[in-house]
């Protein structure tokens, strides 16, 4: 089975563990966002606009990122999930 193939709800089955919500960081508060990340970005933009190609680049490099993410919180969740079945 390859990493792309494995959604919380397919874990879940396999294993057999069920799922709860709950707010596991009620104590997280907004960050600003860093100067240097608004700079980058907005070198990035200019680029984009020079040309399709560096837009199109972006764009892929965003979307890649985004499923990453997804698939690290599936996995952080499936983690979480399996410790505090443990520990109960």
């Amino acid at each position: 089975m390859e990493y792309s193939d494995f959604t919380l709800e397919k874990v879940s089955a396999v294993l057999g563990i069920t799922t709860q919500e709950a707010d596991l960081f009620p104590k997280l508060v907004p960050l600003s966002i860093p100067s240097c990340l608004n700079e980058t970005l907005g070198k990035r933009t200019q680029l984009a606009l020079i040309s399709e190609k560096a837009l199109y680049g972006i764009f892929l490099s965003l979307e890649q990122l985004y499923i990453v993410l997804q698939r690290s919180v599936v996995l952080l969740r499936c983690l979480l999930l399996m410790d505090l079945t443990h520990n109960t």
